[in-house]
């Protein structure tokens, strides 16, 4: 039985407690799979504020599908990152 595995991920810029921007992670044509048994899961390029609150928030997900049905983690992995204050 072989199972099918993919990553995605999403980089929300909250400023002043609110979303401003919301981008999807892309995959650069170079990606591969690292010396550590690691894959890129993607990047975001976005442009800071100078001003308010700033955070980043990282939400990434899985979705395995085999024979036997499909399978995603619960919970999902979320990360709230404080860039300045």
């Amino acid at each position: 039985m072989v199972a099918d595995v993919s990553f995605n991920g999403r980089t929300d810029l909250i400023v002043n407690g609110k979303v401003v921007q919301s981008q999807y992670f892309g995959i650069p044509n170079e990606a591969t799979i690292g010396d550590a048994n690691f894959s890129w899961l993607g990047i975001t390029n976005m442009q800071l504020p100078t001003t308010g609150s700033v955070q980043l928030r990282m939400n990434v997900s899985y979705l395995m599908t085999d024979p036997g049905g499909r399978a995603v983690p619960i919970p999902s992995l979320t990360r709230t990152l404080s860039i300045y204050k």
